[in-house]
């Protein structure tokens, strides 16, 4: 289902370090303008692939705020369901 997967615990990197980030777009053969990334918000992640050039949505539950405090203002795109970052390709 999945064209690339790429775990913390394999390539030893963690996000938001910028590496983990490249790999995933060096095996999805992507440039980070081209890619969206999808997160809770745990660790900076959101920001961290906005650092390398990534359009970031923030993703959680219907009706609940955030898990992350970190994140609970955030003020790019939230999507409740994975379908719905649908509505954030092309432009």
């Amino acid at each position: 289902m999945f064209d690339a997967a790429v775990f913390s615990c394999s390539v030893g990197l963690r996000k938001p370090d910028p590496r983990i980030y490249h790999l995933a777009l060096d095996e999805l053969g992507v440039d980070p303008g081209e890619a969206i990334f999808v997160g809770d918000g745990a660790n900076d992640e959101l920001a961290g692939a906005e650092r390398v050039g990534m359009r970031a949505v923030l993703i959680h539950r219907e009706g609940e705020e955030p898990q992350w405090d970190e994140v609970r203002d955030w003020q790019g795109p939230r999507i409740t369901e994975i379908p719905q970052v649908l509505s954030h390709l092309g432009g």
